[in-house]
């Protein structure tokens, strides 16, 4: 699935209904992972709850997410817009949930062209 900018996953949530298009809101200075942002539901972008695993991967102002995980790594992305479970009721707005792929004993490699 072409993805678009910096091949980041965050592109993802231009597909989820009621989510705006995902943008970069800070310079490359204050963003250097080149995470990006999206208002879900009419709530802030600070109302979402990025995850990896299921733990926290926010920066202290809620803003920007600090590890974005290279496309190969990730086997699955899950999005939960509203009625969360109660361990995900931190937010107002969407819970991502990065799961990353498990390892293997075999050689894997990719390519891709810009």
């Amino acid at each position: 699935m072409p993805l678009g900018t910096n091949r980041n996953f965050q592109n993802l949530l231009n597909l989820v209904p009621g989510t705006t298009r995902a943008t970069f809101q800070h310079s490359q200075f204050f963003n250097a992972s080149s995470s990006l942002q999206t208002e879900v539901n009419g709530q802030l972008r600070q109302g979402n709850n990025y995850q990896i695993e299921g733990i926290d991967d926010n920066e202290r102002t809620g803003l920007l997410q600090i590890l974005i995980p290279p496309l190969e790594a990730i086997q699955t992305v899950d999005v939960s817009t509203s009625n969360f479970d109660a361990e995900l009721g931190r937010a107002s707005g969407a819970v991502t949930n990065v799961i990353l792929k498990s390892g293997s004993n075999n050689y894997h490699g990719a390519a891709y062209e810009i």
